[in-house]
């Protein structure tokens, strides 16, 4: 607790301290990755496949991902910023013995992103922003091959087969940004992203599931999201 409060009050300090200066030129945000689209076939919600009471944001439904930025005003309308985010979701509906398969069971990776951004000032406290950058992909998914009953299907015991995939890629993003400044500090924004990933570390697990399993769209090389978040300036 100790740490926390001195953290907020750290803050706190350099807030009021930075806000006589005329031009913030860092901000610190946190943002909600709400939908991920991968292009795959993989739902963008795991609608009537919740998780238990009490686990994962609104128990499961939203494949989401968490994640902070840092940015930096290079020029006075253009920033740098470095992303960190993280995707950690199952695909409950294909743990079913009846759903289609091979399909994603879990995805978990980290992302980490290098980004150059234009700013367009609008009217009314808006923003608008676009940019690219380069991205690396590390984790992992993984792949259900076929879920087995074992036994009478009334006890409801299964064997799941499944391959693994490792995620250690290279990518280049774009976007689109909309801001809402509520005071000289304090922000929100909306994004839409599209990651593509030019190179794949582990081309054998690419290998396996195009030629093995007929099932080329996995792992995929795109993800589409939009992205919610708060941040602060100073």
């Amino acid at each position: 607790m100790r740490i926390v409060k001195s953290i907020l009050l750290g803050l706190g300090i350099l807030i009021i301290s930075s806000s006589a200066q005329a031009q913030k030129k860092n901000q610190i945000g946190l943002q909600c990755g709400l939908f991920h689209y991968f292009l795959d076939g993989t739902p963008i919600l795991n609608t009537n496949y919740v998780a238990p009471s009490g686990k994962g944001l609104y128990r499961g439904i939203f494949l989401n991902s968490w994640g902070i930025e840092y940015s930096r005003l290079i020029t006075e309308r253009s920033t740098i910023s470095i992303e960190i985010s993280n995707f950690r979701k199952s695909y409950r509906k294909y743990f079913e013995a009846d759903a289609d398969h091979p399909n994603i069971g879990i995805r978990r990776f980290w992302t980490f992103g290098i980004i150059y951004s234009r700013i367009i000032p609008l009217k009314n406290k808006f923003n608008f922003l676009y940019g690219a950058g380069i991205n690396y992909r590390h984790g992992y998914e993984n792949i259900i091959i076929d879920v087995i009953p074992i036994g009478p299907t009334s006890l409801g015991a299964y064997e799941v087969l499944f391959e693994d995939v490792q995620r250690r890629d290279l990518g280049l993003n774009v976007f689109v940004r909309f801001e809402y400044d509520f005071t000289k500090w304090l922000y929100a924004y909306s994004k839409i992203d599209f990651l593509g990933i030019v190179y794949m570390h582990d081309k054998e697990g690419k290998r396996r599931m195009e030629e093995a399993y007929n099932s080329p769209q996995f792992p995929s090389r795109y993800d589409l999201s939009l992205k919610f978040g708060i941040g602060i300036r100073f």
